[in-house]
């Protein structure tokens, strides 16, 4: 983000945009611009939280997903924040933006209690952008697939984590989310190894 508006903790630039979601006129360029450079992760931690509890989401995990993957994608090589200017005037203020960006709002003032800027070095890697975004995008990815009930919440963990890293400038959180993304990979690796025997144990059955 923008030097002068990372003067203030996100909790509080969190809160003024909130705040202006009671104006109908709000839309998503204007929220875009507001959150400056870093709004690839923003809006990755954004679209997680709806992950992080364990209710179903029919018909919008998957767009969820999706646009955590395009900013993933947008992150990675290392672009601006950017959507097509036709969706930049789509209205996103109203109660029912209001009460989700509420909810975001809460949880990053909870998390902000645990995070600080610290391990510098973390960032310091060479691509390490470009890692971050990769694997936002593949946790994107993972939220964005049909998969069984109650499988979204290790990548949203993931993708929370790794988010709020890149966001609050914490290396030990961007750390925390490279090993939910390993967890992550290796419950996925072990849903489809499961599957695909219990698969043929029942063909072999039959």
């Amino acid at each position: 983000m923008d030097t002068k508006q990372r003067t203030k903790r996100l909790s509080e630039l969190l809160g003024q945009l909130l705040e202006k979601t009671h104006d109908k006129n709000m839309t998503l360029g204007i929220f875009i611009k507001g959150v400056g450079s870093q709004a690839q992760a923003l809006f990755s931690l954004i679209f997680s939280v709806p992950f992080l509890v364990l209710v179903s989401l029919p018909g919008i995990s998957t767009f969820f997903g999706l646009i955590i993957l395009f900013f993933g994608i947008r992150l990675a090589i290392g672009k601006e924040a950017w959507i097509p200017k036709r969706l930049q005037t789509v209205s996103i203020g109203g109660p029912r933006f209001y009460k989700i960006f509420s909810a975001v709002c809460k949880l990053v003032t909870w998390m902000e209690k645990l995070t600080r800027p610290r391990w510098a070095w973390v960032f310091s890697w060479p691509f390490s952008n470009t890692l971050q975004g990769i694997l936002l995008a593949i946790n994107g990815l993972c939220l964005a697939l049909p998969l069984p009930p109650g499988t979204n919440l290790p990548p949203a963990v993931a993708a929370a984590t790794l988010s709020m890293g890149i966001l609050e400038k914490d290396g030990l959180w961007v750390l925390l989310g490279y090993f939910f993304f390993i967890t992550n990979a290796a419950f996925f690796l072990a849903l489809f190894w499961f599957g695909k025997h219990i698969l043929g144990f029942l063909l072999l059955s039959s």
